[in-house]
């Protein structure tokens, strides 16, 4: 006979480690593209020029290509998990307890008159 508390069990063993495998594949992917973009920006730096210098037929300057692996490299190496965790830490640190002051409102309606006018 199965057990289906064992299947169960089994089934839920193999789905945490294909989420810890697809996490490991994830960071391995950023971090070859962490490691490409800082390898572009170290041939900037010993003055190498690189194809994206020679756009539509004008010449961007290295400064504007630096920036731009700079960008790619801050983008690559932002996390999903650290944004939420700031993003969380953030919803804790305002005040949800404050209740609108009614004058808030009325100022508000003011402002809206006169810029009607």
């Amino acid at each position: 006979m199965t057990d289906p508390g064992g299947d169960r069990a089994e089934a839920e063993t193999l789905a945490k480690k294909a989420a810890r495998l697809e996490r490991k594949v994830a960071d391995l992917e950023a971090q070859t593209r962490i490691d490409q973009l800082e390898a572009r920006k170290a041939a900037l730096e010993q003055g190498r020029e690189l194809p994206e210098m020679r756009s539509a037929g004008s010449i961007l300057t290295r400064e504007d290509v630096a920036a731009m692996v700079a960008d790619a490299v801050a983008k690559a190496t932002k996390r999903p998990h650290v944004e939420e965790t700031e993003a969380e830490s953030e919803a804790e640190n305002t005040d949800t307890d404050k209740a609108e002051d009614p004058r808030d409102l009325r100022d508000h309606a003011g402002m809206q008159q006169v810029c009607r006018r």
